[in-house]
């Protein structure tokens, strides 16, 4: 999927010149800090190991390149042009730390696998990520029938409303329940959900694609990468920074074959609010 000009500056980048025989992980680490360099972003994050990868010597951002580049992936790096914030990266400690500008989208707040069985057993049942997953505009449609339910309700007891209105609620009743099917559709083909929160009231969904994660990973959004990256914190440097392992990728759009991109003015507003970091 990378096209380049000169197959022999490749080969000087992975192997350090002529003759040159570099470790497994020396290699892959070089490939990967070259491809960077020459396409000016992350996007290679997207096939990064996670963990997956028995060399414990590999650095977690290493693409494992036994995995295939995800056409959605693909696509949305394809589509990237020059009104989208660019990645702002660095490579240190001999290439093998990789540092990145992301923002913070906030703590893993639950993670557990679709469980088809008992979402189907009653068409309430797992209502929250059902809901979650719809498309805006189908959300905005549930909320305005619950109120239009709720504004009858509150005219006068349920025994008391007119059979007209009876009728009304339970229309609206269904119609609520087969927009939660069309989640449960989605949740059904998704896989594994993650949920987590910005705050208290503002909560997204996730969907696990590589590597695996627990409560109080971080995610973290970087421009030029389809999925989120999932990191873990591993300690302080003697430079008293902050270092993390990247542990998973987790696709966080509804629409699967959709990014989730981000212009410069935006990205400009997260540096100004300081929700930007290294």
């Amino acid at each position: 999927n990378y096209i380049v000009a000169d197959y022999g500056k490749v080969i000087g980048a992975v192997t350090g010149g002529p003759g040159g025989r570099p470790s497994r992980v020396d290699f892959f680490t070089a490939l990967a800090r070259y491809l960077a360099l020459e396409t000016n972003g992350l996007a290679f994050l997207d096939m990064a190991t996670c963990r997956e990868d028995e060399d414990e010597g590999m650095p977690s951002w290493v693409p494992n390149w036994s995995r295939p580049v995800s056409k959605p992936a693909y696509d949305f790096a394809s589509r990237l042009r020059k009104g989208q914030a660019a990645d702002k990266f660095g490579f240190i400690e001999g290439s093998k730390v990789l540092q990145l500008v992301g923002f913070s989208k906030g703590p893993v707040n639950i993670l557990r696998p679709a469980d088809l069985h008992v979402l189907r057993s009653s068409p309430w049942q797992g209502a929250f990520e059902k809901m979650l997953i719809l498309p805006s505009e189908m959300k905005e449609m549930v909320a305005l029938t619950l109120k239009f339910i709720s504004e009858i309700m509150c005219q006068r007891p349920f025994s008391m409303l007119s059979e007209t209105k009876k009728e009304l609620i339970s229309a609206s009743f269904n119609l609520i329940r087969a927009y939660l099917e069309h989640g449960l559709a989605l949740l059904r083909a998704a896989g594994t959900t993650l949920v987590y929160s910005y705050d208290a009231m503002t909560r997204e969904m996730g969907f696990l694609k590589a590597g695996e994660t627990k409560r109080g990973d971080r995610l973290v959004f970087v421009p030029g990468c389809f999925h989120h990256l999932v990191l873990r914190r591993r300690g302080e440097t003697t430079e008293n920074t902050v270092r993390w392992k990247l542990v998973a990728l987790v696709d966080m759009a509804t629409e699967t074959t959709q990014g989730i991109a981000c212009s410069k003015s935006e990205w400009a507003e997260l540096l100004k609010d300081g929700a930007v970091y290294k």
